[in-house]
């Protein structure tokens, strides 16, 4: 990955440029230093989730995207929540 500084407020921000940089760096950097609220925390432990499925390939057959869409349709729910393209666009049955 790659760490940029914005010159005009010296905002640091992380581009993942490699999917391992999610597993080795993002995820540790996030269980070291914990997000503050329980919704924020719930969607990362997904998260984690979907990322670990991805890391051992099973994103490449049908089952495993099936249960990585799943898993996504629980990040941020609630009222005013809305996607571009649901399980149901994917996987019509």
């Amino acid at each position: 990955g790659i760490i940029k500084v914005r010159k005009k407020d010296l905002l640091c921000s992380y581009d993942v440029t490699n999917p391992q940089d999610i597993i080795q760096r993002v995820i540790p950097y996030f269980q070291k230093f914990s997000l503050l609220s329980e919704s924020k925390r719930r969607n990362f432990a997904i998260f984690c989730k979907i990322a670990r499925i991805m890391d051992k390939g099973g994103h490449k057959d049908v089952s495993g995207l099936r249960k990585i869409l799943e898993l996504r349709e629980l990040i941020n729910e609630g009222k005013g929540r809305t996607r571009k393209y649901g399980i149901r666009d994917v996987f019509p049955d």
